[in-house]
C-alpha cells in the first residue's frame, strides 16, 4: 500500500518525528503477539454486572450469553457504534467571540506582548473548554468516516475508552473479579507500586483512555485497530498551522501501546494466530507531509488524509489495513468477537453506560433535542437569534419607528416563534387608548397544524382572530381574481396584503390591529416577489414571515433590503419603509443536524431552497434519512413503507405522521389513509395527512411519500423516511428533479438508499 501521492517531497527517517518511537512500538506489538501465551479463562467463575440500581454476581459465561441475545449484539453483527449518542457543539462562533475578546483584552493589558497574551489564554478556563469542544469535533469527524467505511460489516467501533470503566474495582470490585478468572488487566497508571502491592490497586491505578478502538472479523480472525487522536492546541488567531510536537506525539504513541495490552489482557484465551492488530496516530487537522517519512506515512492518519476520505469511500480502509473485500466472518471468528465486546461493554462494564441500548439513541436525541427547544425559545434567552438580535427584541415598542416586521431564514430557524415573541412584546409594551386586535393567519390550505399551534397560544386578554388567507380575503370582499398572477394559481401576495391592511384599518377605526401572516410562499412566484413599497398605516403593526422554500424549481434564492443582488437568479425584495425591521435569522435548531445536512443540500441542488448563512444549532447528529424509490408502482407503497417501518419499531414515545403529495390519485391516498387505522383493523396506527396541511409544523418522524417535496423532508426533528413514487405525467418533472438532487445526496452520503426488496411466494407445484 503506497502512500507517496500525498507527499510533496520525502522526509528523510533522521527527520521523521519520533521515527524510531514509532517502530519500537510496532516492535514491542509484534513481540507481545508472537510471546504471548493462550490461557483458559475461567467462564464459569464470578464478575459482578450492573443491572440498574444494584449488582449481582453472574458467571462470565452467563455475561457472554446475555449479550448474544441483547440488541446490542444484533447490532453489532451489521456494525455498531458506542457511544451510540454523541453531543456537538452549537455554539461554537460565540465561544470562539468571547476567546478573541479576552485575548484582545491580555493583548491590550500587556503593551501588546503577543507571547505573554499567548501564554495567559492558553491557562485560560473558556480556551481550555474552547479547545476541548474543537478536539470532541475532530475525532466525531474521524468516528462518521470510519462509520461510513465499515457499515454492514461485523464489527465495533468504541470512542472514549476509559479502561477503568470497563472493569470498575472501587464500585464493582472487577478488576479483582476478572484477576480470580485469569484475566490480569495491567495497572499501568499505578503511582506507587509499593503503596498498591498485595493487589491493592485503586481505580486510577488502571486508568487509561483510548481514543478509538475498533473491532471486526474477518473470515476466522478478530482485527483490532487503534487511532489516538492529536491536535495542536491552535488559536483562532494564528497565522500559521501549529505542528504536533514530540512530546505530543510520543504521548500518542504511549496511549496507543497501553490501549494494545489493555485490549490483549481481556482476551488471554484469544490465540495470536487469530488476531491482526494494528495501531494508528491521528492528526486530522494537520498537513504531515513535511512531519513524517515515507515509512512512517502508513500509520499516521493526517488533514490530507481525511481530505482524500471525503472524495474516496475507499480511502480510509485501505488507510486503517482493512480489506475492501473482507472475508465473510464464520462462526468462529463472531465468536471471537462476542468475546471481547461482551468483555468491553457487557454487563459487568461501566463504560458508556446509557448509550449502548439500540433503543437508546432516539431517546436521548429526542430528549436533548426537546432540552435544546426550551433553551433555544426560552422567553428570557433566545438563544435562537444572535446577541444583537436578542438586543433588538428586547428593545420591540420602545421606538415608535419600528412596528413592523419581516422574518426570513431557512426552515426550523424560529421565524414563527421570533414572531409570536415579537407579539408577546408589542402587547407588553404598548401604551395607546384603542383595544387591540390580534389576526393571526397563514398562507395554507383546509385547517392546517400551524393554524391549531396558533390556537394554542396564550396571550392577554385581547380580542383574538385566527384564520386563513383565503377566508380573510373573502370576508373583507377582496375580489381575489383582481390579485391573481396571469396564468399562475398564486396570488399578487405584496399588492394583496398592502390592500389587507388598508381594509382592516378602515373596518376596525376603533382598534389597533396586530395583523401576523406565517408561511408566506414568495419564491417561484413572478409577482410574489417585490415588497419594497409596501407601507402599512400607523394603527396597524404588520408581521410577515416568508417561507424559504420555492414554488417552482429555480437557481439561486436570496433575500435582500432594497435592490437586487446581480447573482441571485430570484431576490426576495423587502420593504424599505422605516417603520420595518427585518429579522434573518439563521440559527436552524429544530432538526437534526444529519436532516439539515441534507435537506439544505437537496434544496440548494433543485433550486427551491433559500441561500442564507444557516448555521446548525443543535448538538443532536440523528440518524442519517432513508429513501426507498418505488418509480411508478402503485403496489409497492405499502411494502416500501413496512421495509422502512424497522428505522422506527424500536423508537420510544415517538410522535410520527406521514405525509403524503395533493397530487396522489385517490386510490394511492386511500392506501395510504388506511395506515392511518389501528393495527388491528390492518393500518400501522399512524398519523398520516396531506403534507401541505403540515406546513408550518414539525415532528419526531416524519415519513414522506410523493414525487418529492422538500417542505415535507423539513419538517422532521429526528428521522426522515422517504419513499418516492410518480404516476401522474404532472409529477414527472418534479419526480426526475428530486431522483437526480437524491441520487447526488446518496454520493456525498448525506441519505441512505435502500433497495424494496420484494418477498417471492414459493408456488406450490406439487399436483
Amino acid at each position: 500500500m503506497a502512500f507517496s501521492k500525498m507527499s510533496r517531497f520525502e522526509i528523510p527517517e533522521e527527520r521523521c518525528l519520533c521515527h524510531q518511537e514509532r517502530n519500537d512500538l510496532k516492535q514491542k506489538i509484534r513481540k507481545i503477539l508472537a510471546e504471548r501465551e493462550v490461557k483458559p479463562i475461567e467462564t464459569e467463575k464470578y464478575v459482578n454486572v450492573c443491572l440498574g440500581p444494584k449488582y449481582e454476581e453472574w458467571t462470565l459465561k452467563k455475561v457472554q450469553e446475555n449479550y448474544q441475545n441483547s440488541k446490542e449484539w444484533s447490532k453489532v453483527k451489521i456494525f455498531s457504534c458506542i457511544p451510540n449518542f454523541e453531543k456537538r457543539d452549537v455554539n461554537r462562533k460565540e465561544e470562539e467571540n468571547v476567546i478573541w475578546k479576552k485575548y484582545n483584552d491580555f493583548l491590550q493589558n500587556n503593551n501588546e506582548d503577543i507571547e505573554i497574551a499567548e501564554s495567559l489564554i492558553q491557562k485560560d478556563p473558556d480556551f481550555k473548554r474552547f479547545e476541548a469542544i474543537l478536539t470532541n469535533e475532530t475525532e466525531l469527524v474521524l468516528k462518521e468516516h470510519i462509520s461510513e467505511a465499515m457499515s454492514g460489516t461485523p464489527g465495533l467501533l468504541l470512542r472514549s475508552v476509559h479502561t477503568d470503566k470497563v472493569a470498575s474495582q472501587s464500585k464493582m470490585g472487577n478488576h479483582s473479579a476478572l484477576s480470580d478468572l485469569g484475566i490480569e488487566i495491567p495497572p499501568y497508571n499505578c503511582k506507587n507500586a509499593e503503596k498498591c502491592a498485595g493487589n491493592n490497586h485503586k481505580d486510577e491505578c488502571y486508568r487509561s483512555e483510548n481514543d478509538f478502538i475498533l473491532l471486526y472479523v474477518e473470515g476466522n480472525n478478530l482485527c483490532i485497530r487503534f487511532v489516538e487522536v492529536k491536535r495542536p492546541n491552535t488559536t483562532p488567531w494564528a497565522k500559521q498551522e501549529k505542528k504536533p510536537g514530540e512530546k505530543m506525539t510520543k504521548y500518542c504513541l504511549t496511549q496507543l501501546e497501553k490501549g494494545v495490552k489493555f485490549m490483549l489482557s481481556l482476551i488471554p484465551d484469544i490465540p495470536s494466530s487469530n488476531l491482526d492488530i494494528k495501531a494508528f496516530s491521528a492528526f486530522p487537522e494537520t498537513s504531515c507531509t513535511d512531519l513524517f517519512c515515507q515509512a512512517c506515512q502508513p500509520s499516521i492518519i493526517s488533514k490530507e488524509d481525511v481530505e482524500q476520505m471525503k472524495s474516496d469511500s475507499t480511502y480510509l480502509r485501505e488507510k486503517l489495513s482493512i480489506s475492501q473485500d473482507i472475508e465473510s466472518p464464520s462462526s468462529s471468528g463472531l465468536g471471537l468477537l462476542l468475546a471481547a465486546a461482551s468483555r468491553l461493554v457487557g454487563k459487568s462494564s461501566l463504560l458508556h453506560t446509557g448509550y449502548r441500548d439500540l433503543s437508546d439513541p432516539f431517546t436521548q436525541e429526542k430528549q436533548t433535542m426537546n432540552q435544546s427547544f426550551d433553551k433555544m425559545e426560552n422567553k428570557k434567552t433566545f438563544w435562537f437569534l444572535n446577541a444583537e438580535q436578542r438586543d433588538l427584541l428586547q428593545n420591540v415598542n420602545k421606538s415608535s419607528l419600528l412596528r413592523n416586521f419581516c422574518f426570513v431564514g431557512g426552515s426550523g430557524t424560529g421565524k414563527t416563534q421570533m414572531a409570536l415573541q415579537v407579539i408577546r412584546k408589542l402587547l407588553d409594551n404598548y401604551e395607546g387608548q384603542k383595544p387591540i386586535k390580534l389576526i393571526m393567519s397563514s398562507v395554507q390550505f383546509g385547517y392546517p397544524e400551524l393554524r391549531k399551534y396558533f390556537e394554542k397560544q396564550k396571550f392577554k386578554d385581547i380580542e383574538i382572530e385566527i384564520v386563513s388567507l383565503g377566508t380573510i380575503v373573502t370576508n373583507l370582499d377582496i375580489v381575489k381574481e383582481d390579485y391573481y398572477v396571469p396564468g399562475k394559481k398564486m396570488y399578487k401576495m405584496p399588492v394583496l396584503i398592502d390592500e389587507i391592511c388598508k381594509r382592516f384599518e378602515d373596518l376596525h377605526k376603533e382598534k389597533h390591529i396586530i395583523f401576523f401572516l406565517d408561511e408566506i410562499l414568495t419564491f417561484g412566484n413572478p409577482e410574489g416577489l417585490d415588497w419594497r413599497n409596501l407601507k402599512p398605516g400607523p394603527s396597524i403593526n404588520l408581521l410577515l414571515a416568508f417561507s424559504p422554500v420555492s414554488l417552482e424549481k429555480g437557481t439561486k434564492l436570496m433575500v435582500s433590503k432594497g435592490k437586487d443582488p446581480e447573482d441571485a437568479a430570484e431576490c426576495l425584495l423587502l420593504p424599505t419603509d422605516a417603520s420595518f425591521h427585518v429579522q434573518e435569522l439563521c440559527l436552524r435548531y429544530r432538526n437534526s443536524r444529519s436532516i439539515q445536512k441534507m435537506t439544505s443540500f437537496v434544496g440548494l441542488k433543485i433550486g427551491k431552497y433559500l441561500t442564507s448563512d444557516e448555521e446548525p444549532a443543535t448538538c443532536v447528529v440523528g440518524e442519517k434519512p432513508v429513501w426507498i424509490d418505488i418509480a411508478e408502482d402503485e403496489a409497492n407503497i405499502k411494502p416500501a413503507l413496512e421495509q422502512l417501518k424497522k428505522y422506527i419499531e424500536n423508537d420510544k414515545k415517538s410522535e410520527m405522521v406521514l405525509l403524503y403529495d395533493r397530487f396522489l390519485s385517490a386510490a394511492s391516498k386511500e392506501i395510504l389513509n388506511n395506515l392511518g387505522k389501528p393495527r388491528t383493523q390492518g393500518g400501522f396506527g399512524w398519523k398520516v395527512m396531506e403534507e401541505r396541511l403540515f406546513h408550518g409544523h414539525e415532528c419526531d418522524t416524519v415519513i414522506y411519500v410523493g414525487s418529492g417535496h422538500l417542505e415535507a423532508f423539513t419538517r422532521a426533528k429526528l428521522k426522515l423516511l422517504i419513499v418516492t413514487f410518480s404516476e401522474k405525467l404532472e409529477d414527472k418533472q418534479w419526480y426526475n428533479t428530486y431522483q437526480s438532487a437524491l441520487s447526488s445526496a446518496v454520493q456525498e452520503k448525506l441519505i441512505k438508499k435502500e433497495v424494496l426488496v420484494i418477498e417471492q411466494e414459493v408456488m406450490d407445484t406439487t399436483e
